[in-house]
């Protein structure tokens, strides 16, 4: 039981290891806001910044 939680807690933070997940966490820290403008924080582009499906 200790093992799988210390593997979801593992999942949690890796998935903040990237750049750009932090660079939005980082925009949307003291309000919400569209995609528009944390495109526009990031000064990139939305296509730029989608995940694959």
């Amino acid at each position: 039981m200790g093992n799988t939680n210390h593997e979801v807690k593992a999942k949690f933070i890796r998935g903040f290891s990237n750049k750009t997940r932090l660079q939005i966490l980082e925009s949307i820290k003291n309000r919400e806001k569209t995609v528009s403008e944390i495109v526009d924080d990031l000064k990139g582009t939305a296509k730029r910044y989608r995940q694959p499906h």
